[in-house]
């Protein structure tokens, strides 16, 4: 036993002092910039290794020569960077935080197909605190934890030494870029075919590039941040509400949907009953329409201005009115009710309810059910002075990763359902189940607000319009969740649901065709028409409203 102890004893002695040793003896800025460079190029650069087997192993463009160089020239071109800026009191500074958050970024594009873009940065930046605990899962932890802490912990004990002499220090370093770029430049020419062929045919893979984040980043910060503000822009001065042939004042709802895509809309063609609860109200569902961007940050906003997808800029739509704004013009009483992480800058000019999360029949204390929308909708009408009223609800919908929270296990339809954040665990039927059962979970918001509606029939014009923001990928070809750049964004990420529910009373009384409305159904639109679309349904004249925009355009006055 004594000798057991000793021996145990001397073991934790040369293991401390041995880990003490190894911090203590120190290496050169240099030398810690190029295990920095060929790190960050090999090991978090796995996304873009993943994507190059999965899209070339079927083909002839596959070869083990593509596979081995890319990491090679990506650690070259690393490597040649990090020594030119490299420095001492600076290079920690920059290592650690850029290892920490390369290593969060690649297991997203690893597991979820990310594309670290200016837009995807505006989504994370933006993104409510609930929200992104809920990517938080014991894989991901362990990944950054394993590949990104750890590296940074080793940066920041282990010593670093410059050289006495500042050529020697100048020497290593060029010694270093020479060897780094004739390496990059050797194994470039002898996979030039394979890089090419990759290049020309797939020209999303250099965005898979780990650290691309910087370069979104500091796109986000120069738009966002360090722009000049642009002078605030009035619209639709001259709005005013039409009178009707009911004589009637209007009550609308507003419903903006959460990541619902098209493709999973019964009305729309989907094969499974995703929409039991609102087919008994013959709404009209557009089957054909394009979302403004992949991510809420970027269609919100843009969908309640009046640029286009193509024309929108966030500063712009910022400093001008929006569609709500004019509406609230024209002399409606407006209400914003928010169950999704924000407005986005939207209703920050009108009245604003955003739900609490203490825990409730409806709320676990970090989300909500979108039935907590609804409860008070009487109490919010009442309190509403004006004649003409709108309600907006926000409601969080299909929202990602965690899906299972969206709505009560009671109203869980098809199983067996992915009920866990870290959804690359289950199976991709898994995922397509518990993403339908948030569809038709909204399928009964809808229904409870058109059943709100037909009991103020007596006393309004009533109409309801459900329109979601952007859509999902739910696996295919690799993709999950959305914010992908919208030039390589899959249809799943761009197609979007829109409904418009009028009872007959409210068509006749604003003088809408129904028929030629659901006529109309298959028609290609897209956000563009929102702006213009919800104006003519609130029946505001303005000269701000564009007829070849507005959905109910082709069937105004066709009722006699």
């Amino acid at each position: 036993m004594p000798l057991i102890r000793a021996v145990l004893a001397k073991g934790n002695m040369l293991g401390k002092f041995g880990v003490v040793r190894f911090f203590k003896r120190p290496i050169s800025y240099s030398f810690l910039s190029t295990l920095v460079g060929v790190y960050l190029g090999t090991v978090l650069n796995l996304p873009i290794i993943n994507e190059l087997i999965k899209v070339t192993k079927d083909t002839e463009s596959f070869s083990y020569t593509l596979l081995i160089s890319v990491p090679i020239i990506l650690s070259s071109f690393f490597v040649v960077i990090f020594q030119i800026f490299s420095f001492p009191f600076v290079n920690k500074i920059f290592f650690i935080p850029l290892i920490i958050t390369s290593a969060s970024c690649s297991y997203a594009t690893l597991h979820y197909g990310v594309i670290w873009d200016i837009g995807m940065i505006e989504n994370t930046i933006e993104t409510d605190p609930a929200e992104a605990l809920g990517f938080l899962s014991l894989g991901s932890m362990g990944f950054v934890f394993f590949l990104g802490i750890l590296p940074s912990i080793f940066i920041l004990f282990k010593k670093n030494k410059f050289r006495k002499k500042w050529s020697k220090e100048v020497l290593e370093r060029l010694a270093t870029i020479f060897i780094a770029i004739s390496i990059g430049l050797i194994v470039a020419k002898v996979s030039y075919k394979e890089i090419s062929a990759v290049g020309r045919n797939y020209s999303y893979m250099n965005k898979l590039i780990t650290p691309t984040h910087v370069y979104g980043t500091y796109k986000y910060l120069r738009q966002h941040v360090f722009s000049k503000p642009i002078e605030y822009r009035e619209l639709g001065n001259d709005a005013k509400i039409l009178t009707n042939n009911s004589n009637k004042p209007n009550l609308i709802f507003v419903v903006i949907g959460e990541t619902a895509r098209s493709q999973n809309i019964q009305y729309n063609g989907y094969s499974r009953n995703t929409n039991p609860y609102t087919e008994k109200y013959d709404l009209v569902s557009f089957s054909s329409v394009e979302s403004c961007g992949t991510a809420t940050a970027h269609s919100l906003p843009c969908m309640f201005s009046n640029l286009s997808r193509q024309s929108y800029k966030k500063a712009i739509a910022n400093s001008q009115s929006n569609v709500l704004d004019i509406i609230q013009k024209s002399g409606y009483q407006l209400l914003w009710k928010e169950n999704d992480g924000g407005d986005k800058g939207v209703a920050k000019r009108i009245p604003f309810v955003e739900l609490a999360r203490n825990r409730s029949e409806f709320c676990d204390g970090s989300y909500c059910y979108d039935e907590a929308l609804i409860t008070d909708i009487d109490k919010n009408i009442q309190n509403m002075e004006a004649s003409n009223k709108l309600l907006a609800f926000h409601i969080i919908g299909s929202h990602g990763t965690t899906y299972y929270k969206r709505y009560p296990k009671s109203m869980s339809v098809f199983e067996p359902a992915c009920e866990r954040q870290d959804i690359e665990q289950c199976t991709d039927q898994e995922i397509v189940n518990v993403y339908d059962n948030t569809i038709v979970y909204t399928d009964f918001i809808l229904s409870q607000l058109i059943e709100k509606l037909k009991k103020y029939q007596e006393k309004y014009n009533v109409g309801l319009i459900y329109v979601s923001d952007h859509g999902e990928s739910l696996g295919e070809n690799g993709l999950y969740l959305h914010g992908a750049p919208y030039a390589f964004a899959p249809e799943y990420q761009t197609q979007v649901p829109w409904f418009v529910w009028l009872p007959e009373e409210t068509a006749t009384a604003f003088n809408i065709d129904l028929s030629c409305l659901k006529a109309s159904k298959d028609t290609d639109i897209s956000h563009d028409y929102f702006f213009h679309s919800l104006l003519s349904l609130t029946r505001v004249s303005t000269q701000e409203l564009n007829p070849k925009l507005n959905i109910f355009n082709a069937c105004l006055g066709a009722q006699k």
